[in-house]
């Protein structure tokens, strides 16, 4: 919220709520930020304190609520009936806590677990007070040497117990939470766009506040730039968008939080539009596309491989890039199950208009296919087909392979055909790089 540039320092009620006059100026300009608990994700509002407390104590571990909420009332009345006037401020910050969030998600549809962290100290300080209860004798002056009670012998054992319980469950709530589809992955988006990128790229983050994010993690050379707070139709982002563009041959899009930020996904349209689709994943809570906006080269570009390799009299196969060469046959970030084979051809046509239907496979080295190509509506061959080709100009043709999530481990080829148009037959290939009715454009392992 300090970054909202809100916080004045000087005035006796940012100080003391450093954090709910921005929250207010927030939600009173109608800009919103997203939700990762809001109303519409429970049956009452009863579910929401608990839900809150949950999220905060306890990470992600899925408790009941309302079990949550019962036990933090119970340990507030027994503190207040125990230490009286001061155990106060300890359940004024607690409670204050909760229901400000509390209030965040159910008035104005606008919750995320981090916002709770100034208040998760006195929370937690509410609960170890509550577990001492079951040790604490009367304040009574001793008639003999005190000895502590031990916390599993005579009275200190309930005290043992709660201690015992509460270990296991933070325990059970940091395994959880090392789960990173239950959370914003801005590691692996960042990972990704920074694998595939090509020279001449840029990279737009929608929100604009979630572009901060994106840098923290991103290591690679693009420039990165945040755009609009949020997009909706009142906006007038096709200009904006246009000359953000400008003079870049490809644009990774990041949408983090898509139905919030871009509710009707105006910004994957208007790039549709304009550009064809080369990939999409998926990392929590966010959307990663990459969009062509050159396909068409006069030379190879300089981190391709030069191939030579022809298909009949129809096709040539003359360079290729290949910017992830090894990783597991799976993945659970981007695109579950399966991992994506990036992998961009480099074709040119040796007649006009050729017929010809490029494959492109992952094979083993006796010839069963591990990996096909994706077929998408708004890629590069559905916005420019074959059979619009003419001699003398280079395409660039991305295709993402599918890998078998069951696929050993093992080196794999990147298998390329050119088939005949009518009869799906393999058209004859020769060159330095071809064999029978294939070119090898490279590999891939599968560890």
């Amino acid at each position: 919220f300090v970054l909202l540039g809100q916080y004045d320092a000087d005035s006796p009620l940012q100080a003391i709520l450093p954090f709910a006059l921005p929250v207010l100026d927030v939600y009173r300009s109608g800009r919103a930020l997203g939700a990762a608990i809001t109303t519409t994700g429970f049956a009452s509002p009863a579910e929401i304190p608990g839900t809150v407390a949950t999220v905060t104590l306890f990470h992600r571990l899925p408790l009941p609520g309302i079990l949550v909420l019962a036990l933090l009332v119970v340990g507030s009345l027994l503190l207040l009936a125990r230490w009286r006037e001061r155990v106060v401020p300890l359940l004024v910050l607690a409670w204050s806590g909760l229901i400000g969030m509390i209030a965040l998600a159910f008035v104005a549809d606008l919750y995320k677990p981090r916002y709770l962290a100034p208040f998760t100290p006195p929370l937690l300080a509410l609960i170890g007070g509550t577990v001492t209860l079951f040790n604490i004798r009367p304040l009574k002056p001793p008639r003999q040497p005190h000895i502590p009670p031990s916390p599993f012998t005579g009275r200190g054992l309930g005290g043992g117990v709660a201690l015992l319980a509460l270990l296991i469950l933070s325990t059970l709530a940091v395994l959880a939470d090392l789960d990173r589809a239950t959370r914003d992955d801005w590691t692996a988006a960042a990972q990704f766009v920074s694998a595939h990128e090509r020279p001449g790229d840029t990279i737009l983050v929608i929100p604009d506040w979630g572009a901060e994010a994106f840098r923290f993690h991103y290591r690679g050379d693009a420039t990165v730039t945040g755009v609009f707070p949020q997009l909706s139709a009142e906006v007038d982002y096709a200009p904006i968008l246009q000359s953000l563009v400008e003079g870049y041959e490809g644009v990774w899009l990041v949408r983090y939080q898509p139905e919030v930020s871009d509710a009707d996904a105006l910004a994957p349209a208007w790039f549709v539009e304009r550009a064809a689709t080369v990939t999409t994943v998926f990392p929590a809570g966010m959307q990663v596309i990459y969009y062509d906006f050159q396909p068409e080269r006069a030379e190879l570009p300089p981190d391709a491989h030069p191939l030579d390799a022809q298909f009949g009299d129809s096709l040539a196969l003359r360079g290729v890039h290949l910017p992830v060469t090894r990783g597991s046959a799976r993945d659970d970030r981007l695109h579950p199950p399966s991992q994506w084979v990036h992998v961009t051809l480099y074709w040119e046509a040796l007649t006009p208009a050729p017929t010809a239907i490029p494959r492109v496979r992952l094979t083993d080295s006796i010839g069963q296919v591990y990996g096909a190509a994706l077929e998408t509506n708004n890629s590069v061959l559905a916005r420019h087909p074959v059979s619009t080709w003419e001699p003398g100009t280079l395409w660039e043709i991305p295709y993402v392979l599918n890998v078998n999530p069951d696929a050993p481990p093992g080196v794999y080829t990147i298998e390329v055909m050119a088939l005949d148009a009518a009869t799906r037959d393999p058209l004859p290939a020769s060159g330095a790089d071809a064999g029978a009715a294939w070119a090898i454009a490279g590999s891939y392992r599968i560890e």
